[in-house]
C-alpha cells in the first residue's frame, strides 16, 4: 500500500467533466484507489463517491492506493490532482 497527502486549489475539480475523468483514469488501474479526509473515504473509481465528495471545502486529502500496479497508479492519479 502507498500513501500520499494532496493538497490541490483547483476550480477544476468543481468541473464535472474532471470528476469523470478521475473515474475513468482510475479504472484502467487494478489497484484500489481511495480518497481519505478525517470523516470520509471516496473510492476513486465510484463516480457517485466522487460526486459526493466535498471537494470545494476540502483541499487536504490523503492518497491511498493498494495494489500491483500501485507505483504507477498512485505517480498517475496524483498528477491530476496536483
Amino acid at each position: 500500500m502507498i500513501s500520499e497527502n494532496i493538497h490541490f486549489n483547483s476550480t477544476k475539480v468543481l468541473d464535472p467533466k474532471f470528476v469523470a475523468n478521475c473515474v475513468q483514469v482510475s479504472c484502467d488501474f487494478k489497484s484500489t484507489i481511495l480518497i481519505k479526509t478525517l470523516d470520509k473515504t471516496v473510492n476513486l473509481k465510484s463516480i457517485m463517491g466522487m460526486m459526493s465528495f466535498d471537494f470545494e471545502n476540502i483541499k487536504d486529502f490523503l492518497l491511498e492506493v493498494n495494489g500491483e500496479d500501485e507505483k504507477e497508479a498512485i505517480k498517475v492519479i496524483k498528477a491530476i490532482f496536483i
